[in-house]
């Protein structure tokens, strides 16, 4: 399969140059590595405890800390309370804080109406997703190398039919990241993927 929709994204980092080196450079702990099955585990024992079991939700997604890290750095979910539409965040790095719940800045009925489907946060299935992430990984061409998962969404629609779909970030091989002063300016490429009605990874139109 050829994969020739992604985006170049030319990062600019300056006061923060070693703080993204760092992060490259070290290990994920294992408790927030997003793409392993027991990083995966910890990350919804997390979720679970932090916003309940029975939270029902239209939406649950969850991102890196940087950019082509695979470091869990937060999760947030979208959800109706009271006629409102509402979202809340659990940060996960550097250190482990929910924030407070807040409505979304738009509330309209056309809106809302296209957010009546949920499901109880403990039904999400994450156990699957380091699989799903490797079958991914094959899919992008040899030219690209340190797959790394960027974001990963669960959505719900009206009639309680949930998909999927998620961002891979990519070096090439070869590139580097180029010093300019105190600024640091890295490329990473950003591959999109979802997972059909049977399951089955596929590239995001």
């Amino acid at each position: 399969m050829t994969m020739s929709k992604f985006r170049n994204v030319n990062t600019l980092i300056a006061a923060s140059a070693i703080i993204f080196f760092s992060a490259c450079s070290s290990t994920t702990s294992a408790d927030k590595d997003m793409t392993k099955p027991e990083g995966i585990k910890a990350i919804k024992e997390k979720v679970v405890k932090s916003f309940g079991a029975d939270k029902k939700v239209y939406s649950l997604s969850f991102s890196a800390a940087d950019h082509l890290s695979n470091e869990a750095g937060s999760a947030t979910i979208h959800y109706l309370e009271n006629g409102k539409d509402m979202s809340q965040t659990l940060t996960l790095s550097p250190e482990e804080k929910l924030q407070n719940a807040e409505p979304a800045l738009v509330q309209n009925e056309f809106l809302l109406s296209k957010k009546q489907g949920s499901i109880a946060v403990k039904d999400l299935n994450f156990d699957k997703i380091p699989e799903k992430l490797n079958e991914a990984f094959k899919l992008i061409s040899d030219e690209y190398e340190g797959a790394t998962l960027h974001n990963w969404n669960f959505d719900v629609d009206n009639s309680n039919k949930l998909s999927e779909n998620f961002t891979i970030e990519v070096s090439k091989v070869g590139e580097s990241s180029e010093r300019k002063g105190r600024m640091v300016i890295s490329n990473y490429y950003e591959f999109g993927f979802e997972l059909d009605e049977s399951g089955k990874v596929k590239a995001r139109d």
